[in-house]
């Protein structure tokens, strides 16, 4: 399916990496798939982490940690708190979000062979006991985790052999020498 979106709409090459990787991810972890990348499954991580990114951005917040008084000032004066908040949001509502639309497809008697269905099954046990509303972040970080890293893996390759159409060239013999040239 990558391929024949790279195929067909080339220009749009950056969400078609997203799409495929969410995807991924989500049929691991959720036990659904992205067609597209509008789709909920195509690209839910992607837009629950563009806020998560903003509240993350170097200089973004102030050394708290190292300055505890700081926790004390009002929310007026304290833009980090809002940008907290709103990661948070983002991330609750996007996998609690997919937590529902998981429990509607049970709910059908539709079980898939996908980490959250064992774990409620009980096939998969974990270390420690988590609420609902935890195993839901829990699933989602799994989700973030791997579809970020590879669709960052995958965009950077293809940045490299667009600057290096040398080993474009290479790449491309090496493949047709095992695939062939006529499909």
């Amino acid at each position: 399916m990558l391929l024949q979106d790279l195929v067909n709409t080339p220009e749009d090459f950056y969400h078609h990496m997203q799409r495929a990787t969410a995807s991924v991810a989500n049929i691991v972890v959720w036990g659904h798939r992205g067609k597209t990348y509008e789709d909920f499954w195509g690209s839910c991580v992607y837009k629950a982490m563009d806020q998560y990114s903003e509240a993350l951005e170097p200089g973004a917040n102030p050394p708290v940690d190292q300055f505890p008084f700081l926790k004390l000032m009002p929310e007026f004066l304290s833009p980090w708190k809002a940008r907290a908040r709103n990661s948070y949001k983002a991330m609750d509502s996007t996998w609690g979000e997919a937590r529902r639309r998981i429990d509607e497809r049970r709910s059908k008697g539709q079980i898939r062979n996908c980490i959250a269905d064992r774990i409620l099954d009980g096939e998969k046990a974990l270390d420690i006991p988590l609420t609902d509303h935890q195993l839901n972040h829990f699933l989602g970080v799994i989700v973030e985790g791997g579809a970020d890293t590879t669709a960052s893996s995958m965009l950077t390759s293809i940045m490299m052999l667009v600057l290096n159409p040398q080993f474009q060239k290479k790449a491309q013999k090496e493949l047709d020498a095992v695939v062939g040239t006529d499909r």
